[in-house]
């Protein structure tokens, strides 16, 4: 909220308090003070349209609408004070239940709820529904909601409303209208706020909104429970919120929208840090006003009872909810983990290992060979007669003719031994030779790859060249220089145009080399 509008809020309020305290300090006389009360109500009143309906002239779109509507529910609710007014402070009178005055103060809450919609930019009818898991925590926490708002509004109001009856049918109706209008009005602000459905741009909007509207429901509560409980005199403190409500929803149509904030910053992760602990907050709530009816001698009635209970299984299957969907996340995360790992590790086309992988294996062999002496070769074979098949057949030919043959080499080798392609038509394979000798496993991948190939509708013949290096304990070579090694004595081969015999290469040779 802007520091000018803090301001405004401030000298607001304050002038409030001045009135309310002015007409319950004693200092005026008992009619003095309810004429204050009154006036002081019919000015917020009064303001509140007049500032809705001419901001809404100079706004479009939700801004307008919300508030044309809350212009119209501050004018009905207007009226119906003047006629509270006019028997309260000139005729000395009690309003009459039900009255026209009924039909005003009505209208308010008819208007708010369709203007807290409008501020969220959807209808309940139309609200984006995300996962199911989304939707059914968002139901869990409407259900807390609305059931702890509606304990405490029966604890508070509407019970002593109910268990004080009236002289007429009419009369009892009219007279639960009026925590019930209060209670679905407050309930749809809390829960549109939890649920951050407000968006950025409008939320010191709302807050005020909502904040006006908390106020006039609190006077309207304590109103309607005096009542209940056959208070003759209504203090002047009750009516605070019917003056500062009115004078809050006229600084929220004065207040301009917000500046679009980005995702994740410090206000976003608040709401949504509002929104994991609200239930919770409200069971807290709850809780507390049992507690105080308990210690007030008040019994708890089986309503009381019965909603309390269903509040608790709810926030029970919405945690239930919540730690299988954060099982279901950690399983998601660490099969993408896995997946990341092994597309760093992995040729994108053959799904063999990739020149990572292999210095990290080949690095591992090599420190093992020094220590533990076992035996470590390295083939390197480069298909000789690829280009030509990719060039006129294609790539997807060529693609595919890649795939098998780091099939069949996977197939010619064990489980612990590397196959990897290092790019193009070029494969490197490690082996632990402490058990196998590396010309046994050779042979293997030559007959495999003397087998013709079967692609698309074309059998292809390919020859490849093979160059072999083994790790010599004594020569303290690294990885890149056994790969240079076994890379020399393939070329060699293709030099002699020997393609499927093998080149072996030594590392005194390639010392001299």
């Amino acid at each position: 909220m802007r520091t000018s509008s803090m301001s405004r809020l401030g000298w607001t309020l304050g002038a409030v308090v001045l009135v309310v305290a002015l007409a319950g300090s004693g200092l005026l006389s008992k009619r003095d003070s309810v004429l204050l009360d009154d006036v002081a109500q019919l000015a917020g009143g009064s303001t509140a349209t007049a500032v809705c309906w001419w901001t809404a002239r100079r706004r479009l779109g939700a801004e307008r609408r919300w508030r044309l509507l809350m212009a119209i529910g501050m004018a009905g609710w207007t009226v119906g004070m003047v006629f509270w007014a006019l028997y309260r402070s000139v005729l000395h009178v009690p309003l009459p239940s039900p009255s026209i005055a009924d039909l005003g103060f009505f209208t308010l809450p008819l208007m708010a709820l369709p203007a807290l919609f409008v501020l969220t930019g959807e209808t309940p009818w139309r609200a984006e529904v995300g996962s199911r898991h989304v939707w059914a925590v968002s139901l869990l926490d409407s259900a807390v909601i609305v059931g702890s708002m509606f304990v405490v509004a029966w604890a508070t109001t509407l019970g002593a409303v109910v268990h004080a009856g009236a002289e007429t049918t009419l009369g009892l109706v009219v007279a639960m209208c009026y925590p019930v209008t209060d209670f679905v009005m407050v309930t749809a602000f809390v829960g549109l706020w939890a649920m951050g459905r407000i968006p950025a741009r409008f939320r010191s909007q709302t807050r005020l909104l909502g904040a006006g509207m908390v106020m006039l429901v609190l006077s309207d509560g304590a109103f309607a429970y005096l009542v209940a409980s056959g208070a003759t005199e209504i203090p002047t403190l009750a009516d605070a919120g019917f003056i500062a409500g009115p004078v809050l929803i006229a600084l929220a149509a004065a207040t301009p929208a917000d500046q679009v904030v980005a995702e994740g910053d410090s206000r976003t992760m608040s709401l949504q840090r509002t929104h994991l602990v609200l239930p919770y907050m409200l069971v807290a709530v709850l809780a507390s006003v049992a507690t105080w009816r308990l210690v007030a001698g008040h019994t708890v009635d089986a309503l009381t009872v019965f909603a309390g209970w269903f509040i608790v299984c709810c926030l029970l299957a919405r945690q239930v909810l919540i730690v299988v969907e954060n099982n279901a996340l950690v399983r998601q995360i660490s099969a993408a983990q896995a997946e990341l790992t092994f597309r760093a590790h992995h040729d994108p086309l053959t799904g063999l290992a990739n020149r990572a992988l292999l210095d990290e294996k080949l690095d591992a062999a090599l420190e093992r060979h020094r220590r533990d002496g076992a035996g470590v070769a390295l083939l390197v074979i480069d298909l000789d007669d690829f280009k030509p098949i990719n060039d006129t057949l294609g790539h997807g030919v060529g693609d595919e003719l890649l795939k098998i043959v780091g099939q069949r080499m996977v197939g010619c080798v064990r489980g612990s031994d590397t196959v990897a392609r290092l790019g193009g038509d070029e494969f490197v394979v490690l082996l632990d030779t402490t058990t196998v000798t590396a010309l046994t496993v050779m042979a293997r991948i030559e007959a495999a790859l003397a087998e013709p190939f079967a692609v698309d509708d074309f059998v292809l013949a390919v020859r490849a060249s093979i160059g072999l290096a083994e790790a010599d304990a004594d020569s303290g070579e690294s990885a890149s220089d056994l790969i240079h090694r076994a890379d020399s004595a393939m070329y060699e081969g293709k030099r002699s145009d020997k393609a499927r015999r093998i080149r072996r290469s030594h590392p005194a040779r390639a010392e001299r080399t």
